[in-house]
C-alpha cells in the first residue's frame, strides 16, 4: 500500500541550481519537507543530482521526474520550509544598490511576473488550441453532413418527381 504524499505548499520563489553543467536560475513552484517541484529553462534529466540554493538554504537531492521545463526533486535531507521562504536581500530591497541586482539586470519581481505571464500565456494557448480543434471538427462535420444530404436527396427527389407524374 502506498503511503499518502505529504501536502505540498504552493510557492513561487527564485533560486539557483547547480548541476554538472554549472549554475542556472530556477523557480521553486511548490515544496514539502521532503521534496519540491521547480521550473527552469533546461530541466535536469531524471536521476540527476542537483544542489538548489535559496538565500541561506541549500537543498541537495535527486531529480525524480522531468517534463519540459518542470522537474521534481526528492531531497536528501528534510527541507526547512521557513528558511526557504524567507525573503533574500535582493527581494527585500532590489533598488538599494547595483550589487543587489541579479547579474542579468532584471529584478526578482520582474522574473516572478515573467513566470506568471508565461503560465497565463500557456493556459490561453492551450485553450485556443482546443477551441481551434473543436471549430475544425464542427466545420468538418457540417461538410460531411452536407455531402450526405446531397447524396441521399438526389435519388429521393427523382422518386418524388416520378411519383408526381
Amino acid at each position: 500500500m502506498k503511503k499518502p504524499r505529504e501536502q505540498r505548499r504552493i510557492v513561487l520563489v527564485p533560486g539557483r541550481m547547480r548541476r554538472d553543467s554549472g549554475w542556472s536560475d530556477v523557480t521553486i513552484c511548490n515544496l514539502s519537507s521532503r521534496g519540491l517541484m521547480a521550473r527552469c529553462e533546461n530541466a535536469p534529466p531524471r536521476g540527476a543530482f542537483i544542489e538548489l540554493r535559496r538565500g541561506a538554504s541549500c537543498i541537495v537531492g535527486q531529480v525524480r521526474w522531468s517534463h519540459g521545463t518542470l522537474f521534481g526533486v526528492q531531497a536528501r535531507e528534510r527541507i526547512d520550509i521557513p528558511s526557504v521562504l524567507e525573503p533574500t536581500a535582493r527581494e527585500k530591497a532590489p533598488d538599494e544598490e547595483r550589487r543587489s541586482l541579479p547579474r542579468d539586470g532584471t529584478t526578482v519581481a520582474a522574473k516572478v511576473r515573467t513566470v506568471r505571464t508565461e503560465e497565463q500565456s500557456r493556459r490561453w494557448a492551450h485553450m485556443f488550441e482546443w477551441l481551434t480543434i473543436a471549430a475544425i471538427g464542427i466545420g468538418f462535420s457540417a461538410l460531411v453532413a452536407s455531402e450526405v444530404y446531397s447524396v441521399f436527396s438526389a435519388p429521393l427527389t427523382e422518386v418524388k418527381e416520378a411519383l408526381a407524374r
